[in-house]
């Protein structure tokens, strides 16, 4: 078979999988968002929940010596449990969510939510039995059951809304953290979160917040090392490059940096980034959500210390390059914004930040014959198939990398 054909087969089957992957995606939509009552009971909306998503909401509700039951005996019991429980989820609950919970005790049981909310965020709810999808009026709601409407009434108060503020603090701190650093020590970042909010941190409570919070905002997971950002692939080679610069402190950010840094989506808007994004409105016609990405994207790689060549290769995955001498320019700007973007391994200081030496160590320079003509040759435009390896260079899948 000629290459041709070996490509266009290749391409079929690529986008078989892409139909069926889509395919997939419709049906669970399609299951979860069914015609639902608000506010709902929690006996109908659990009967109407498979098997493995009762057994998470027991594995988040720590329920234990129910493991055994079976589906219609699992339901009943998790009926009568989850109320008595639901105080404890409201001890973990941070502003976004404590105010969805509140939306929908105050609108007859529902919470009106349209296609922009994440739904990763839909099943994070449903699998702590608060929340549940369906539709109610021609409408995406989230359906409070009437049982928690009455233990919400009984429980909300001062204490709740104080513990919320906390817990909303904490975690936008820890992941405003991670943003910066990569990987921290959990204690370190118990310690700090201490310092900035100037209250003493219970461990437990600490991470008992910590933890159900990630399957919600997927901002950031634990490890044998403590916390990561989701986007770390290799938190051990962080704290070796790290533990390299005994002589160098972690950046001292504000706890209102921190703050800002820990919301979803949070670009460091500096002036070299604003260069570099208006550098590419200068020259193409993006879409305010695709420029964002690609500037999301593009601040991650410089974070985990790709080199120039690698941003380039992204960019020409994305867009097209009308000429070298375009190419040159852009590198420019991506050399400016790498030397002004706080990095993983420098503990969130930029390359601006150090010694001459240091400095030259981590250049995004081209190498070999393109170093010596300050020319990077342009490659054919393509896309990256999202099961084809990342041009990052993590060797994962593009979809399960960059392509998120």
């Amino acid at each position: 078979m000629s290459d041709d054909k070996v490509g266009k087969t290749l391409l079929k089957a690529l986008e078989s999988m892409q139909a069926h992957g889509r395919e997939r995606e419709d049906k669970r939509q399609k299951e979860v968002w069914k015609n639902i009552e608000a506010p709902c009971t929690l006996t109908d909306t659990l009967v109407n929940l498979k098997k493995h998503e009762l057994d998470q909401v027991r594995k988040n509700l720590d329920l234990k010596n129910l493991s055994t039951l079976k589906k219609g005996e699992l339901a009943r019991e998790l009926v009568q449990l989850i109320p008595s429980q639901f105080e404890h989820v409201l001890y973990i609950l941070d502003k976004e969510r404590y105010d969805i919970i509140k939306e929908a005790r105050n609108n007859s049981g529902a919470t009106i939510v349209d296609n922009t909310f994440p739904f990763r965020k839909v099943e994070s709810l449903r699998d702590y039995g608060i929340l549940f999808p369906g539709v109610h009026k021609n409408q995406y709601v989230l359906s409070m059951p009437s049982e928690l409407i009455t233990v919400f009434d009984q429980l909300d108060g001062n204490e709740i809304q104080n513990i919320v503020e906390r817990n909303t603090e904490w975690i936008r701190l820890t992941q405003g953290l991670l943003y910066y650093y990569g990987v921290m020590d959990l204690y370190a970042v118990i310690d700090k979160v201490a310092e900035l909010t100037g209250q003493k941190v219970a461990v437990s409570e600490f991470i008992n917040v910590i933890s159900h919070s990630k399957n919600y905002y997927r901002q950031l997971s634990f490890s044998s090392f403590g916390l990561k950002h989701q986007k770390v692939l290799n938190a051990e080679e962080i704290i070796t490059e790290q533990e390299k610069r005994q002589d160098m402190n972690y950046y001292p950010f504000t706890k209102k940096q921190l703050m800002a840094a820990g919301e979803m989506g949070y670009v460091d808007r500096s002036q070299a980034m604003n260069n570099f994004t208006q550098f590419l409105t200068d020259y193409y016609d993006l879409p305010n959500d695709e420029l964002n990405e690609i500037a999301i994207q593009i601040m991650y790689m410089i974070k985990k210390d790709n080199k120039l060549e690698m941003l380039i290769q992204f960019l020409e995955s994305k867009l097209e390059m009308p000429s070298a001498a375009f190419v040159n320019q852009l590198m420019r700007k991506l050399m400016e914004l790498h030397n002004n973007t706080p990095m993983w391994v420098l503990k969130g200081n930029a390359p601006r930040d150090l010694s001459p030496i240091e400095h030259e160590h981590l250049h995004p320079e081209p190498s070999g014959s393109d170093k010596e003509s300050n020319v990077i040759p342009i490659r054919k435009n393509t896309k990256v198939g999202r099961n084809e390896p990342c041009i990052c260079g993590s060797g994962k899948k593009y979809k399960k990398c960059c392509g998120k």
